[in-house]
């Protein structure tokens, strides 16, 4: 038997935590320069980025050059965006509206940019998941969903009985016709967003050749 795993290389970027959206951005293109030089000629190799507000930002300051080679690094998926809101939006607070206008401010800049649509949401950051995130996420064309924090006991009891994908069926107070649709496919990530072991690139070289 044969046992492939899939490594999805990505970044997690917090327009505010610890520091000023500002204080980040340097931070911030600093790895996004790292990833094209990574990716450039390697066709093998893919990255996904999530939070527009930053790439936008990048961007923006790219040479005519090197903004070619993001072109054709997205245009041949090597470089790739899942969410792509202008933000990761929590799903405590945010009135649905919120919702909705950071992921169109984030999608209307893909598209002007490089006639993308991202095709997955990406919410690995949220201290938890609201009912009508369901459904805002299928309206904004996302054909899959990645979540990551939930209650420590749920997703115990939902890994060990292999649960951990499933189909999102909103409520009929968020969607009308929530009985006859399919519901959204989402993924809740294994163990946080955490690198494997002995696959930790940010803090200690891997002991691996990595083609």
């Amino acid at each position: 038997m044969v046992l492939h795993v899939h490594l999805v290389p990505h970044s997690h970027t917090d327009p505010g935590w610890l520091n000023t959206y500002a204080g980040y951005s340097g931070s911030v293109h600093g790895i996004l320069d790292k990833v094209v030089e990574a990716l450039e000629g390697h066709p093998n190799r893919t990255f996904a980025w999530a939070e527009t507000c930053f790439f936008a930002e990048w961007f923006a300051q790219l040479g005519t050059t090197k903004r070619a080679l993001v072109k054709q690094l997205v245009a041949a998926r090597q470089l790739e965006f899942v969410g792509g809101g202008w933000v990761q939006h929590d799903e405590a607070l945010p009135t649905v509206g919120a919702m909705v206008d950071q992921l169109a401010e984030g999608h209307s800049w893909l598209r002007r940019a490089f006639g993308v649509q991202p095709e997955v949401g990406w919410q690995i950051d949220p201290f938890g998941h609201t009912a009508v995130s369901a459904v805002v996420h299928a309206r904004a064309g996302f054909g899959a969903l990645v979540i990551n924090r939930i209650h420590h006991r749920i997703k115990r009891e939902w890994r060990h009985g292999r649960r951990l994908e499933y189909r999102w069926q909103p409520p009929p107070c968020c969607a009308s016709n929530a009985s006859s649709q399919p519901g959204l496919l989402t993924h809740v990530l294994h163990t946080h967003y955490s690198s494997p072991q002995g696959f930790d690139f940010e803090n200690a070289p891997p002991k691996l050749k990595v083609c």
